[in-house]
C-alpha cells in the first residue's frame, strides 16, 4: 500500500506562519537562516556521518507524489520508498529539485493530505512514521499538497 501525497505551490494565507521562524532578515534586509535551523542541519549531517546504511535498515515507507493541480508538472518518478524517519521537508525538496529543478525553492512547496473535505497540509518537521500513523487510518490511500497559488 502507498502512502498518497500531492504537492502544489505554497499557500498565500500567512496565518499559519510556516517557515516564518526559519527566515529573519537582517540589518541589510536580507533573509537569512536562524541559528536553530542551521544547528539543527548540522545534528543532522552528524547523525547521517554515523549511519553509514544511510538508513537502508529503518521501516521503510512507501509513497505516493502526485501534482495538486494541473499548472504544475508530474513527477518521473512519482512513487518512492523512504525511511520512515524522513520529513515532509526531504518531500518538499525532492519536489522542488524535481518540478522547479531548484532545490533552494522548496518552502515554495506545500504537501497535504485528502484525509478529509478540505485536506490536511502538513507541518515541515513531521517524519513519515507520524504521518502514517496519525492520519492513515486504515484507508488505501492518502493524498497529499494542492495547488493554491
Amino acid at each position: 500500500l502507498f502512502l498518497m501525497f500531492y504537492y502544489c505551490m505554497q499557500r498565500l494565507s500567512t496565518d499559519l506562519g510556516r517557515d516564518q521562524n526559519d527566515r529573519r532578515s537582517n540589518s541589510t534586509g536580507l533573509t537569512s537562516l536562524s541559528h536553530e535551523t542551521t544547528d539543527a542541519a548540522s545534528a543532522a549531517a552528524a547523525a547521517n556521518a554515523q549511519d553509514p546504511d544511510h538508513h537502508r535498515y529503518d521501516e521503510q515507507v512507501n509513497i505516493q507524489l502526485e501534482p495538486g493541480s494541473d499548472n504544475l508538472q508530474p513527477l518521473a518518478h512519482k512513487f518512492l520508498r523512504l525511511s520512515s524517519r524522513a520529513t515532509v521537508t526531504h518531500l518538499r525538496k525532492y519536489v522542488a529539485q524535481q518540478v522547479l529543478h531548484d532545490i533552494s525553492r522548496f518552502r515554495d512547496i506545500d504537501i497535504f493530505i485528502q484525509n478529509t473535505e478540505d485536506g490536511t497540509f502538513l507541518g515541515r518537521d513531521h517524519v513519515l512514521k507520524f504521518v502514517r500513523v496519525v492520519y492513515w487510518h486504515g484507508v488505501s490511500v492518502l493524498t497529499t499538497l494542492a495547488d493554491h497559488g
